[in-house]
């Protein structure tokens, strides 16, 4: 069976032993991950982890029996009688089954679900499934959820749950609520579900990213701009969210009037393109906001930084002429690649194609995706997917996941092509010939997320940020607390580096002896742990303790050492400069390795003169 029609089997398996378990809790929906089937089913009764052992016991004991497995189709008059005697939950959209709902029947349970590639439940394994954890999901405005998540894993065979299995764990590791525990980046709000918020080390990495962003942008011709939260719904209505996305969206009175707190940044840099004339000569204009939007979010999907209410979007909106279109996407695309490559991020694109909710006419949609395909195919990308149904309600889209240190994709970047908001907002310029003409509008961002794509670099990285991003970036601590010199020396050291920008811990690294702080530093996945001991304090030189390898270098001129880090923070090297080709693949739990200072001489060099690149090499 193929992998999507193994989880269908084991999703209708685990609903009836769920129906066995207590026949009042009913299957209300299905979906499917990788490797993960989702099942929400209704609240009359919260289920518990007795009741996640029970149902696998159940669904091990179905298997074992043999039982066949009924296929049907009912009309929806039958269907309704099925609902009203509890047998099945209300069917939503049931008018696109045309009267002919696909019922699946395992003893005395009824399922709506296309035909399973099954006839009995013994074509199943016992062993290639596992129960995992039961949520509330599905959360009415007072906060109750209406339904209940039982998450599970499911896989053809046993080696393929158990590989799985242990990418989940690598995964859990890094889980970036876990690894916050040691760094403090961020904590949520007790008064909202979803807000996120960014403590003292978090702001440093979010700031940093957005420094490097402004920078980028401006160079290459974007123009920063601000725009208000809220609007009135009338510019809502204008734009086609209030039919299409006002679900997502959080809506208010004010003096009789209506306002929305913006989901989207865009009918913003819209009405700033409309305050002046604009001529041919003035296009392409590119406008940038961080601006933070806000969505409505079942309690059950939000996941840490990684799916949050509170958005901050590195938006931009690019208007230009048809002429200009193709190369403005191809310059975006090179823009998320250069970005993507900074972070040591690798990519995975595709077009995304009309919604069943959208705005425009089929031949404006059909110009937009063909236009897409034609500039994607002439940049350097040389594959893409096409993800059916899943553009914009205004207009097709390039989604770009960007791939983790695990395999793992996360959607990040989005080039959207819009031909409908000029229309609606009137939009024009003046081209050569002195007529009016619509201007071509993209949406687009380049990270997405900040919040996202911060807690994506937590998991990518480990918490182990480069140098340049780390919020602590260099430890310095003492071998002894009570040593004067070395005391004194530790202060100077300290000043030095700061002077030099670097973001430096000394007072909060406390331990009972050195290796005691070491490990301290390490936990907090600082860079470098700078050591002084009284060779040091004699000879105005450093030893170090790299996190990236875990190795160490004694007596390294002061000077020197800080040339290095300036340098390596100047490159933005993904990891430290001072690994070589040998020590470069340790990990975390080999042997120290001692470098010499005199095997650095041509590194120092290279430093100095600039010439070492992001791999350190």
């Amino acid at each position: 069976m193929q992998n999507t029609s193994v989880k269908q089997a084991y999703s209708v398996l685990m609903a009836y032993a769920v129906h066995k378990n207590d026949k009042n809790i009913l299957l209300e929906n299905s979906q499917f991950g990788e490797g993960e089937i989702y099942n929400d089913f209704n609240n009359t009764r919260a289920m518990t982890q007795n009741d996640i052992k029970k149902i696998s016991i159940e669904m091990k004991k179905a298997i074992s029996r043999r039982i066949p497995i009924e296929y049907s189709t009912i009309s929806s008059l039958e269907a309704e009688k099925l609902v009203l005697e509890k047998k099945i939950s209300p069917i939503n959209n049931i008018e696109q089954f045309n009267n002919e709902i696909p019922i699946v029947k395992i003893d005395d349970f009824y399922c709506v679900s296309n035909p399973l590639e099954i006839s009995n439940t013994n074509e199943l394994s016992p062993d290639s499934f596992k129960l995992q954890t039961i949520s509330g999901t599905n959360a009415d405005k007072e906060g109750v959820n209406r339904s209940q998540r039982l998450t599970a894993l499911a896989f053809s065979t046993k080696d393929e749950l158990d590989s799985y299995n242990k990418h989940l764990q690598e995964a859990q590791e890094r889980d970036h609520r876990r690894i916050n525990q040691d760094m403090d980046l961020f904590c949520m709000s007790q008064n909202g579900p979803g807000l996120a918020m960014f403590q003292p080390n978090g702001a440093i990495i979010r700031r940093t990213i957005e420094e490097f962003e402004h920078f980028e942008h401006a160079k290459r011709g974007y123009k920063p701009v601000y725009t208000p939260h809220i609007y009135t719904t009338n510019v809502w209505k204008q734009s086609g969210h209030y039919d299409c996305y006002k679900d997502n969206m959080f809506l208010f009175d004010q003096d009789g009037k209506e306002y929305g707190v913006k989901p989207m940044n865009c009918p913003g840099h819209v009405e700033i393109y409309r305050n002046t004339a604009k001529s041919y000569r003035d296009l392409p204009i590119k406008y940038f906001e961080l601006g933070t939007v806000y969505r409505k979010e079942d309690s059950g999907a939000l996941h840490g930084l990684l799916r949050v209410t509170n958005i901050t979007q590195d938006d931009a909106h690019i208007f230009c002429t048809k002429e200009q279109l193709k190369d403005e996407i191809v310059k975006v695309v090179d823009f998320v690649e250069y970005m993507m490559d900074t972070f040591g991020l690798e990519t995975e694109y595709e077009i995304s194609t009309k919604p069943e909710k959208a705005i425009g006419n089929a031949e404006t949609w059909e110009h937009a995706e063909k236009t897409l395909h034609e500039a994607l195919s002439s940049t350097k990308i040389k594959s893409y997917g096409v993800d059916q149904g899943g553009g914009a309600f205004y207009g097709p889209k390039i989604d770009v996941k960007m791939k983790d240190a695990l395999g793992r994709k996360w959607q990040g970047p989005t080039i959207q092509l819009d031909f409908n908001f000029p229309e609606r907002f009137n939009l024009e310029y003046t081209n050569a010939n002195g007529e009016k003409e619509r201007p071509i509008m993209l949406h687009r961002t380049v990270l997405g997320s900040m919040e996202r794509f911060t807690g994506v670099l937590i998991e990518h990285y480990n918490g182990k940020f480069p140098l340049w991003l780390a919020p602590e970036q260099i430890a310095v601590v003492a071998v002894s607390d009570e040593n004067e010199k070395m005391n004194s020396y530790k202060a100077k050291v300290a000043e030095s580096l700061m002077e030099e920008g670097f973001r430096v811990e000394t007072s909060s690294i406390r331990g009972n002896s050195l290796s005691a702080k070491v490990a301290k530093a390490r936990r907090r996945r600082i860079p470098y742990t700078v050591i002084i001991g009284e060779n040091e304090a004699n000879n105005n030189t450093v030893s170090l303790h790299i996190r990236d390898n875990n190795s160490k270098i004694k007596d390294m001129p002061l000077d020197e050492f800080i040339d290095v880090v300036k340098q390596e923070r100047k490159t933005k090297a993904l990891k430290s400069i001072l690994i070589n080709n040998e020590t470069q693949n340790i990990n975390d739990n080999s042997k120290s390795t001692v470098a010499q200072p005199q095997n650095l001489n041509l590194l120092m060099i290279a430093a100095r003169n600039g010439k070492l690149g992001k791999s350190g090499k």
